[in-house]
């Protein structure tokens, strides 16, 4: 799998950015894959980006009305939201991420994230809202 390298934004200006953003994310509702795989993958970034909280945010939402995403798509967004849980690194746009997670099921990461010591009141919140909203059916802990 090809990963993108976004270290080279210098030259964009942030009007570019977010036009190509939006068409990303148009394109992931539609269910597009390479657009997809792109969200996924900008979600993964841990480095900042003019506007990145937003534009992240949309990438999230866009990711949750996406009709389809294959297993392997599902797994890394689990991993990705739970993993920024467990190292405590919980940005603005963790809420959206979280409600992504929430609609692709946690799957078997439930044990994971009772497991979680939050380092800051804002991972403390997200626990919170795991443990309180997101029900975990017995298949879910396999």
């Amino acid at each position: 799998m090809r990963r993108n390298d976004y270290s080279d934004t210098s030259r964009w200006g942030s009007a570019v950015i977010v036009g190509h953003i939006s068409r990303i994310a148009g394109g992931i509702t539609r269910g597009n894959r390479n657009s997809i795989d792109f969200g996924i993958d900008f979600i993964e970034q841990d480095r900042g980006f003019p506007f990145g909280a937003l534009l992240k945010c949309d990438i999230a939402k866009a990711l949750r009305r996406c009709p389809s995403l294959t297993e392997a798509q599902i797994q890394r967004i689990r991993e990705r939201v739970v993993g920024m849980l467990e190292t405590g690194i919980v940005p603005r746009e963790y809420r959206e991420y979280s409600k992504l997670l929430r609609k692709v099921g946690i799957g078997p990461n439930w044990s994971r994230i009772e497991d979680a010591t939050p380092r800051n009141r804002f991972a403390q919140r997200a626990k919170a809202y795991f443990l309180n909203h997101c029900r975990v059916d017995s298949d879910d802990r396999i």
